[in-house]
């Protein structure tokens, strides 16, 4: 195994970003499907009410986690241009990048557990039944967020590299896990919802394990030369770079949950069937977000290193071909989604659930054509360490379509009206910072 990056160096184009793609393409959808078959085993064995508790959590799961990918995006956009500048200083960064993420989640991990039953109970509402099962269901998942945050600034920092099968390695060892595990503890330890939270952290515990290993072995040959020599655990500055670049991204996406915290209260007066339509929705939706959010990634990575590199031209043609492939993703998605109610009826067998489901989906899909040229416009702005506007201006977009919900009687058709209107206007606000934040970095490449 070696780094891709000198191949891809002398690679086409098109070539060299498949090589990068394909991997987190695959990857992305099978870390999704892993999301997928946690939710089918709950509704299976936890019910409605399981359903209804991962619609309740799944704001404050996503926001953590963009929040814990703050110091992964920033270090896997400096990482990619020291790689391709062989600079020989990849590696001290992993190091500064794991040090401040474990200061970042040893306090929220701490948090997490202070405030477990009183945040139960205002989240959960009037539901009564679902605060009990969340009392429970916090404690072992905050217990796991240093480790989570650990493995994803690893991974991060490897796939900027260019060996982006890793994150595949990953994905395939989740699924494995999880898979037998979840049903294990739900069902045949008889922990209920309690099983999902000790599972996953038992995988990522393995999983960090492995992939250090994996680091004292093969650092020097994937690029990150340093990572096992003598050296501060922290530099200032450096840490600063990280929440420069990978903040602003983050904290847009504190705004969704925001957003999608507001629109789930709204969902309460239907009950837990609306809760569990919006968990399945949103399962879905991003489902099918993460394929061209994988193509963004992989072209983030290239434009990293061809601009560390000084290799402009192949940064500019990777934008262009990446941006024909997220039109063609997205109409393709766009065309199938209101014919997925035979696979929505997979995960429930409530028909409600089901009709409820597909009526935000009926409706969300047109935003599905607007999502990968944003995501890819997004990562451009990324890569190059400029994503402070670029994060003013999604966060703008969520506030925007957030409030037009609000104008939406029917609490259903409020979250496909979201979705649509801040995908569109993400695309529109980041298009509008292309001439004057990407034209200028890529010419002084």
């Amino acid at each position: 195994m070696s780094s891709a990056t000198p191949r891809q160096a002398d690679e086409k184009i098109g070539r060299a970003l498949f090589h990068l793609a394909w991997p987190l393409a695959l990857s992305g959808q099978l870390d999704t499907l892993n999301d997928t078959i946690t939710t089918f085993w709950v509704g299976r064995l936890g019910g409605t009410v399981g359903l209804a508790v991962l619609g309740i959590l799944r704001p404050i799961v996503l926001t953590l986690a963009w929040l814990l990918d703050t110091v992964p995006a920033g270090a896997r956009s400096i990482i990619a241009r020291h790689v391709g500048a062989k600079s020989g200083r990849a590696g001290a960064i992993v190091k500064h990048a794991m040090f401040t993420q474990a200061l970042v989640a040893s306090p929220l991990a701490i948090a997490g557990v202070v405030i477990a039953a009183p945040l139960a109970g205002i989240l959960a509402g009037h539901l009564r039944e679902q605060e009990h099962v969340l009392r429970w269901y916090l404690v072992p998942w905050a217990l796991n967020l240093p480790i989570y945050a650990l493995v994803r600034v690893v991974v991060s920092s490897i796939l900027a590299t260019g060996w982006t099968r890793l994150g595949l390695w990953r994905v395939l060892l989740s699924l494995c896990l999880e898979a037998a595990t979840i049903p294990l503890f739900m069902h045949v330890f008889g922990l209920g919802m309690l099983g999902v939270p000790i599972a996953e952290l038992i995988t990522d515990a393995i999983f960090l394990a492995l992939v250090l290993l994996l680091l004292l072995r093969t650092a020097d040959r994937l690029g990150l030369s340093g990572w096992r020599g003598a050296g501060p655990a922290l530099e200032p500055g450096q840490a600063r770079k990280f929440f420069a670049i990978g903040g602003p991204g983050q904290l847009a996406r504190v705004v969704m949950f925001l957003v999608i915290l507001t629109l789930t209260r709204r969902l309460l007066s239907g009950g837990g069937q609306s809760l569990a339509a919006l968990a399945l929705a949103l399962q879905i939706l991003f489902f099918m977000a993460g394929v061209t959010l994988s193509l963004a990634g992989a072209t983030g990575i290239l434009i990293g290193q061809s601009v560390g590199g000084g290799r402009r031209e192949r940064a500019v043609a990777a934008i262009k071909l990446s941006a024909t492939s997220c039109v063609a993703i997205g109409a393709t998605l766009c065309v199938v989604t209101p014919w997925l109610d035979p696979v929505v009826g997979l995960f429930t067998p409530d028909a409600e659930v089901v009709s409820r489901t597909m009526k935000i989906l009926t409706l969300a899909h047109w935003g599905i054509l607007f999502t990968g040229l944003w995501q890819l416009l997004a990562s451009c702005y990324t890569a190059l360490g400029r994503s402070g506007w670029a994060g003013l201006a999604m966060a703008i977009a969520d506030c925007t379509g957030g409030v037009i919900a609000l104008f939406v009687a029917d609490p259903l058709d409020a979250v496909a009206w979201w979705f649509i209107a801040s995908n569109v206007l993400k695309l529109t606000l980041l298009a509008g910072l292309i001439r004057p934040i990407l034209v200028p970095q890529l010419r002084a490449a």
